[in-house]
């Protein structure tokens, strides 16, 4: 019987290295588990990742939610993912900066969000 049960894993501008390339991914309770656990674990789409830092521990921002598999549908489209993970790899060699940069311009969005502006 095929899992159906999972976690999508959220996405955001600037990601750590460590969890840039498992942004947006969906995994089975069981694979999410072994990711989780620093174990090799492969998404839906059949790609192999590991990390060395839990989601949702030290300085990530991602979040995971519970995922059904074959129901609901992504958050973020590939292509939305692709140009995350091509920013993030363009702009690596800026380093904190760029960091800094992009995450003062999402707060001054919220800010204007919340400001109505």
């Amino acid at each position: 019987m095929k899992e159906t049960e999972g976690f999508e894993i959220s996405a955001h501008r600037a990601p750590s290295e460590i969890h840039a390339k498992v942004q947006g991914c969906i995994f089975t309770n069981n694979e999410f588990e072994k990711l989780q656990e620093g174990k090799l674990a492969v998404d839906i789409e059949g790609t192999k990742h590991q990390i060395s830092e839990p989601i949702g521990e030290g300085e990530c921002k991602h979040l995971y939610f519970p995922f059904m598999i074959g129901i609901s549908e992504p958050s973020h489209s590939k292509k939305e993912l692709k140009e995350l993970l091509e920013e993030n790899e363009k702009f690596n060699n800026l380093g904190d900066n760029f960091k800094d940069y992009i995450e003062k311009e999402d707060s001054d969005s919220e800010d204007e969000v919340e400001l109505g502006g």
